[in-house]
């Protein structure tokens, strides 16, 4: 099991996977590329939300201002689980690329999702 402690380390190494399975050619298409990318990317984020409580943790887990950048991070790190969610959910349900891009363009145009999940609040915490 992961502990807090090595919880940023690891989330680092499943980011840098992530972002290593970006570069392979066909892997943005649907497939096991994009899936593997994004299960990487899902659990990376999950560990960089246990690391971050844990800092907050070792800096005392006190005082309101520590409760507000904690609060921030993980609020960015629950939009980029909603994100890396929705991708892997529209991945596994579709044929083709076009499929996929319909499938995300349904999803965009809910109002909140864009600015939420894929612009403001990833972009901005």
């Amino acid at each position: 099991m992961v502990t807090g402690r090595r919880a940023l380390g690891w989330a680092a190494g499943l980011l840098a996977v992530y972002g290593a399975v970006r570069l392979v050619p066909g892997s943005r298409g649907v497939g096991p590329g994009w899936t593997i990318g994004h299960v990487a990317l899902f659990a990376g984020m999950v560990l960089m939300g246990l690391g971050m409580v844990e800092l907050w943790r070792l800096g005392g887990a006190g005082g309101v201002w520590g409760r507000i950048w904690l609060g921030a991070g993980l609020a960015g790190v629950l939009s980029g689980l909603a994100q890396s969610g929705i991708d892997l959910y529209a991945n596994a349900v579709s044929r083709d690329y076009a499929a996929r891009s319909e499938l995300f363009d349904r999803v965009q145009s809910v109002p909140g999702v864009l600015p939420v999940v894929y612009t403001v609040v990833p972009m901005m915490l």
